[in-house]
């Protein structure tokens, strides 16, 4: 089977194969889902997820190469979080 990225297993290769290592496979995010429904469906939230992924570049070593990427996701996630939040406040003030 060739390697991941190519037959040479290059540069890319390599990369892709510590994603799948070192990142949980979309959907085994501790409970999100079911947490989005509980909140949705039972009690009726407006519930706005905010996902970031390579939590784990900083405990896991073989991730180390994407910490800078992983800062970047990071602020991301922060800028958008704070957006959704104002959002709603918005709303609730109206």
């Amino acid at each position: 089977m060739p390697a991941p990225g190519g037959a040479d297993g290059g540069a890319g290769g390599h990369a892709r194969r510590l994603l799948r290592r070192g990142d949980a496979p979309r959907g085994w995010d501790h409970g999100t889902d079911y947490v989005r429904r509980i909140l949705s469906d039972v009690w009726g939230a407006d519930v706005t997820v905010v996902e970031r992924e390579f939590t784990l570049v900083g405990v896991n070593p073989a991730l180390d190469a994407f910490t800078d990427a992983a800062a970047a996701m990071r602020e991301d996630a922060e800028r958008s979080a704070a957006r959704v939040g104002g959002e709603l406040a918005a709303r609730r003030a109206a």
